[in-house]
């Protein structure tokens, strides 16, 4: 087992998904930390009066750290296995076409949303609210380090599945999927959580929301009112089965 784990392409998979989720993730949230300390985007900023309690942003760095050394590091190894199995391009130089692969980020979005949307509303049921969810809830104005602060359950089933589910159901279709495109999607849909929970609706960030909705605002609301606007990229879900927050 230690000879495949040292095998090129494993150390290409979790190697480089670990870095550059961490990279991503961490640049992002630092990115919000310098606009809410300098407040060049204050007009942006959905509370302009109010901010997250005391010590909580260091108590969620800390739990972060923690589900990614113990959550996230095990789940990426697991994922190499079940992707080399399903048949992930791997090599360098065999790159989709722009049209596949804008076809494919679509398709993973829209996976992704569903689940995230199905497996979110879930863990608002009050008994698992209470042994999970709850945590994440701490954060009632929203912060960009909340995106993935929460119990390593949550993190596991809700954060990292729904992501990797698209690219897999892709491969199982007999569909091919290029590493590249799957770091590409990580990288967006970690960049759209921190956006959603950053407190700040910055229309050129993620520009769909002009046309589509979804982001901080909805997000907002969920954290603050602890109810509805479960969704991730898209609000179809949310306004189908009336669990919008207005």
């Amino acid at each position: 087992m230690s000879g495949i784990l040292l095998s090129a392409d494993a150390k290409t998979f979790i190697i480089g998904t670990t870095l550059i989720s961490i990279v991503a993730f961490w640049f992002s949230v630092g990115a919000f930390k310098v606009i809410e300390l300098t407040g060049i985007f204050k007009k942006y900023k959905i509370w302009s009066n109010k901010r997250t309690k005391k010590g909580l942003q260091l108590k969620a760095v800390k739990l972060i750290i923690l589900n990614e050394i113990f959550v996230q590091t095990p789940a990426l190894v697991v994922s190499f296995y079940m992707f080399e199995y399903l048949g992930l391009t791997m090599t360098m130089g065999n790159y989709p076409g722009v049209f596949l692969f804008i076809f494919q980020i679509i398709i993973f979005m829209l996976i992704e949303d569903t689940m995230f949307y199905w497996i979110h509303r879930l863990l608002h049921q009050k008994t698992l609210f209470r042994k999970i969810h709850h945590i994440h809830h701490r954060f009632n104005i929203n912060s960009a380090v909340a995106s993935q602060y929460a119990h390593p359950v949550e993190f596991l089933i809700c954060d990292l599945v729904p992501v990797i589910t698209g690219p897999a159901l892709l491969l199982i279709l007999g569909l091919p999927v290029h590493i590249i495109t799957l770091w590409i999607w990580m990288v967006i849909r970690i960049w759209e959580s921190v956006d959603a929970h950053s407190g700040y609706n910055l229309p050129f960030w993620f520009p769909h929301k002009l046309i589509y909705g979804g982001g901080s605002i909805p997000h907002d609301l969920h954290h603050s009112k602890n109810k509805g606007s479960f969704a991730t990229f898209f609000e179809h879900w949310d306004k189908l089965f009336k669990t919008h927050v207005k």
